[in-house]
């Protein structure tokens, strides 16, 4: 059998010399099939390895309620008083050029045309409660501030004058003695 072994492996180099142009063309397509699914499980490998690789850990909201609180300067606090009474006197106004006078302006009619405030005729509560009052063509109203101080605007319906004016009483009837031109 060692005999033949010369003879087999000629006969396969014969063979090899012989190749036909598709057996070529055969092993290279199968060569790059093999190289191309080499390279399809290297890429999925390393897509693996990303994806069990730790991920650094990312910093989570406290579970804790911080408190905010808004400060506010006794200046803010004293112009949002001020804010209130000029839009209780624009509520007012309406009314007057509807009516011609302040005479039917209450509390509930106030509410109606500008809901963001309410309205007393007794003592104003805070900045988002007017003390009001109407007779003829006079409008009055006193709005307390958080800092305490109330602030206190007049007007006159017949030429539109507004007076101001601030203290310690916090009632509309108070604010009929206004008489700055300014705060």
């Amino acid at each position: 059998m060692l005999g033949q072994v010369p003879r087999i492996v000629a006969g396969l180099k014969r063979r090899r010399d012989r190749a036909v142009p598709g057996r070529v063309r055969e092993r290279g397509s199968v060569t790059v099939a093999i190289m191309a699914a080499a390279l399809i499980l290297l890429f999925a490998g390393s897509l693996y390895v990303v994806a069990a690789a730790p991920r650094p850990e990312r910093p989570r909201p406290s579970r804790e309620a911080k408190p905010t609180l808004a400060v506010r300067t006794p200046a803010e606090m004293d112009a949002a008083a001020q804010t209130s009474a000029r839009s209780a006197t624009a509520a007012a106004v309406t009314v007057y050029g509807d009516l011609g006078s302040f005479d039917d302006v209450t509390p509930s009619l106030l509410g109606m045309i500008e809901p963001s405030l309410s309205y007393t005729t007794g003592e104003s509560g805070g900045e988002a409660e007017a003390s009001v009052v109407g007779h003829r063509n006079t409008f009055a109203v006193a709005v307390r501030s958080a800092s305490g101080t109330c602030w206190w605007l007049r007007m006159d319906g017949r030429d539109g004058a507004v007076s101001h004016g601030s203290g310690q009483s916090c009632s509309a009837a108070d604010a009929l003695a206004a008489d700055a031109s300014a705060w």
